[in-house]
């Protein structure tokens, strides 16, 4: 039996670390009482799956003979005096496609070098962005953009409406959230500078689909054909270019000359506006190990630290040579459950699930309260949409959690949560769940895979789990997750509930925002009730700047701003 330190979510000697730092233990977070004076503190010990066991110890061990220089090494010609601005990633780009990727990094770093036609401004509404304006026609059953004139790509080519009509076309191939353009029955070049978008259906989402924030990427036409098939370099018009892609290590882009500045902004705004390249370049460095982040940027050799783990980012509290970058965040961490494979499949079961869980608790012991508990799929900040029943909260009962429990065929065996290895939180969590459902008498397994590994379990198309944990980023508009994540015909975990259907599919059809705020309320309730999921909590990102670095603006998206981003002396 390994030893597991929940708090900082690998496995360790000591059980309980960080109390010295002035982080408070695990112990101290998760000694909530039973009625037999039962605390979680008895538990720690409970093993990872064997081979979660063997990827970490054998991750740790390999990064202990690193030193942070081996970790963070620089590119050929790197110099810290010139204006290049260092920015540490906790992965690697699974694929430089952003058309193609799921993950976060991929699109964080896309955002700089790729635009859409349409995208969020700092209030999470829809702005312009290579579009100047829209026409919604039809009761929403077509879309006319109007594109902005004189707009380069990286390559020189002008933007014109058939690399509109190409992208989008493409997006619906191979979008891993092709779903969501499945609404879009032609796209239409009427002339160079303006594209039709005709849907099968009325819907007031597509402006919002097309801004992302995690798609909806424009580039130059048959670029995956000039590239042999395969898009490695990506083209867009955005304010940085891309230079080079060293896998494991780098990626780097530059600024680009020509950009064309949307000067009809007075400055930045969300992921669009007046966007302007400060810096001559922009590396961003694979440095998986979130201590080596946090001590490359106190030593100058980074400006930039990414998600950094618990104890790193308090620790930078003291530092003299780096400042604490908190950004509350949309990010929520969801647990889906294996609706059509018992005993997930019995709702008696789903909600002693739910019952199960201190959710207060459960964020405290992940995030050490870097978070905010949320039972919902939309966070509160998006007020044009959020209700007061979203607020509805799953109440911790293990009395009431064992009656459901004894209602059900269940007879304790062990069954498996699958959770991502690369990201701390949803690892800490899925071991608290583990020794919380354990106290109502569920036998929890828990299995840490990579981040895609987990992506093909949860999304598989015919799921075979129980449970799987994954983030969902912020999506501005309901239907985003409502009906792509929970609706039958493109449910996560093929949940499939015709009353759900309903109200889903008239919230799609709707062109009144009151009338979608309603039925987007009454989704909600609905998946209260019948628990195909329950969201846990949202997440704040724990970031690091260099006190040179100026300009930088937190956001609730998880995607980094480092345009009109400078560095000083």
């Amino acid at each position: 039996m390994v030893p597991v330190c929940l708090q900082y979510g690998f496995p360790a000697k000591s059980a309980i670390r960080g109390a010295k730092n002035g982080i408070r233990p695990l112990s101290s977070w998760l000694s909530f009482g039973k009625p037999n004076g039962w605390h979680m503190t008895d538990l720690i010990g409970e093993r990872l799956s064997h081979a979660g066991r063997l990827r970490r110890r054998d991750i740790l061990k390999g990064a202990a003979g690193l030193t942070v220089a081996a970790l963070v090494a620089p590119s050929v010609g790197w110099a810290q005096a010139g204006k290049r601005l260092l920015v540490g990633v906790h992965q690697d780009l699974p694929i430089p496609d952003a058309q193609m990727s799921r993950a976060m990094v991929t699109h964080m770093v896309m955002k700089h070098v790729v635009e859409n036609l349409v995208t969020f401004d700092e209030n999470y509404e829809v702005i312009p962005q290579l579009a100047k304006s829209w026409d919604v026609l039809d009761d929403g059953a077509r879309y006319v953009f109007h594109l902005r004139d004189n707009v380069v790509f990286h390559n020189g080519k002008t933007l014109d409406a058939d690399d509109v009509k190409w992208s989008v076309d493409r997006l619906k191939e191979v979008s891993p959230s092709k779903g969501s353009y499945s609404g879009i029955k032609a796209v239409n070049v009427i002339d160079p500078r303006t594209v039709e978008i005709v849907l099968k259906d009325p819907s007031p989402s597509l402006p919002s689909t097309l801004a992302g924030p995690f798609g909806g990427y424009i580039m130059p036409k048959d670029l995956d054909k000039a590239q042999g098939g395969t898009i490695s370099k990506p083209i867009g018009t955005g304010p940085f270019s891309w230079v080079e892609y060293q896998p494991g290590r780098l990626l780097r882009v530059k600024k680009f000359d020509n950009y064309s500045v949307d000067t009809s902004f007075d400055g930045p705004t969300g992921l669009g506006g007046r966007r302007e390249a400060q810096v001559d370049e922009i590396e961003f460095r694979v440095v998986p190990v979130s201590s080596a982040r946090a001590t490359a940027l106190e030593t100058g050799e980074l400006d930039f630290a990414l998600l950094l783990d618990v104890n790193d980012f308090e620790r930078l509290a003291a530092s003299r040579t780096a400042r604490q970058v908190e950004e509350p965040s949309f990010e929520s961490l969801v647990l889906w459950l294996g609706v059509t494979v018992a005993p997930t499949s019995d709702l008696n079961f789903r909600k002693a699930v739910a019952a199960s869980i201190d959710y207060k608790t459960l964020m405290d012991a992940s995030v050490a309260g870097h978070g905010a508990v949320n039972n919902a799929f939309l966070h509160p900040e998006l007020r044009a949409w959020f209700t007061p029943s979203m607020a509805a909260r799953h109440k911790f009962d293990l009395n009431t959690a064992k009656a459901l429990l004894a209602k059900t065929a269940y007879r304790g065996e062990t069954l498996t949560i699958h959770v991502s290895n690369s990201t701390e939180y949803s690892l800490n969590a899925a071991l608290v769940l583990q020794q919380m459902l354990g106290q109502a008498g569920i036998k929890i397994e828990v299995h840490p895979v990579d981040s895609a590994g987990v992506m093909s379990i949860v999304y598989a198309r015919k799921p075979t789990y129980n449970f799987g944990m994954t983030s969902i980023s912020g999506r501005m508009d309901p239907d985003q997750v409502y009906f792509q994540r929970l609706h039958s015909s493109s449910a996560v975990n093929a949940y499939n509930n015709p009353e759900y259907d309903k109200v889903v599919e008239a919230a799609r059809a709707s062109m009144s925002q009151e009338t979608r705020r309603k039925l987007y309320s009454q989704a909600q309730d609905i998946v209260m009730a019948d628990i195909p999921a329950i969201v846990l909590f949202n997440v704040s990102f724990l970031n690091a700047r260099a006190p040179r670095m100026v300009g930088y603006k937190p956001n609730a998206l998880g995607l980094s701003r480092f345009w009109n981003v400078g560095l000083g002396k």
